[in-house]
């Protein structure tokens, strides 16, 4: 059985003309079945969601909207160097997740969306099934800023 950890904010973000930056503090290790999630999702049944999501593949973006348009791009390969810093903001009706490994944001990802994104709650979640000799994977970030 898995371990599960989980935070969430616990008022509503609004992410109209706005966005929310995490720094990845050290790329978590995803062999063994580890799995992360740093997701912004809406009030009704979850939907709509935007997240960044670690798992096998790598670093994934993943979105699924209200209308049940669902996506996903591997933005980064589970053995690859990611990014630092991860961003999913909202701009002119559309969603986009960007990255940066310095102070230069590049847009990897465009979600064109209709949805009402004033009230997001943003979680972070891991996890990590119990592995021989206790060994964990662990998902560390740092400087989560709401901002334009």
């Amino acid at each position: 059985m898995a371990d599960i950890a989980s935070a969430e904010v616990t008022t509503p973000l609004s992410l109209l003309g706005c966005g929310v930056t995490t720094e990845l503090a050290q790329q978590p290790d995803v062999s063994a079945n580890f799995t992360g999630r740093i997701r912004l999702f809406g009030s009704a049944a979850n939907a709509p969601v935007f997240k960044w999501e670690m798992d096998s593949r790598g670093l994934v973006a993943a979105w699924a909207l209200s209308d049940g348009g669902v996506g996903a791009t591997v933005i980064s390969g589970a053995a690859a160097t990611w990014p630092r810093w991860l961003r999913i903001e909202e701009s002119g009706g559309q969603v986009l997740f960007r990255t940066a490994t310095a102070t230069t944001f590049t847009t990897v990802q465009s979600v064109p969306h209709g949805e009402r994104l004033d009230s997001m709650t943003l979680q972070v979640q891991v996890g990590y099934p119990l592995q021989a000799g206790g060994d964990r994977a662990t998902l560390r970030i740092d400087n989560v800023n709401l901002g334009p």
